[in-house]
């Protein structure tokens, strides 16, 4: 955005005014700093509008940072999210946390069907304690917004065995607005 300001200072500062006042105006305040009200107002609008364009990230991240501060604390035994995330939780956010806590990986799904078939399939070989991250996925900007454990797209309820730890935002962002939850497995 600043490169972005930058080149618009350059390119007025490239046009000739030719302003049809009286000297006595040209030499007041107002005549010497009207570009830089002008430039102001243009700073204002790129502001404002950056951070509408990065809205959907802000909120993604708040919700990640949380859920991951509450995994921490919890420090299950093993943890159940998006494959995509799951990637981000081993080797960024929860990587000095891999000796305690087994993300279990989930390879080759992508559709939210899927993801409610394959947990239906394996929920059962889960330790007692473990986690499940819903309602947050892959790819805040590219679509694939029918990724990973979303509730609202399941064809049934999750197994009375998922306790509800804690619900985040709501991830206003989606197609089919969501919000973010961090279950715990106890059958």
């Amino acid at each position: 955005m600043v490169l972005h300001i930058a080149k618009i200072i350059i390119d007025f500062g490239k046009i000739k005014f030719r302003l049809r006042t009286t000297k006595a105006l040209r030499e007041s305040v107002i005549g010497k700093y009207h570009i830089m009200l002008i430039f102001l107002l243009l700073i204002s609008v790129n502001i404002y509008q950056a951070n509408e364009a990065t809205k959907p990230g802000q909120i993604y991240r708040e919700n990640l940072l949380s859920i991951v501060k509450d995994i921490r604390e919890q420090a299950p035994p093993q943890l159940l999210s998006e494959s995509w995330i799951n990637f981000f939780l081993r080797e960024i956010y929860l990587k000095e946390e891999r000796d305690k806590i087994n993300i279990i990986p989930i390879y080759n799904i992508y559709d939210a069907k899927e993801y409610e078939k394959w947990l239906k399939e394996n929920q059962y070989n889960l330790t007692e304690g473990s986690m499940l991250v819903t309602g947050i996925g892959n790819y805040v900007h590219y679509g694939c917004h029918s990724c990973g454990f979303r509730l609202n797209q399941f064809n049934g309820k999750l197994d009375p065995g998922w306790k509800l730890f804690k619900e985040y935002g709501n991830l206003s962002y989606l197609p089919v607005p969501e919000k973010a939850k961090l279950w715990v497995w106890e059958p």
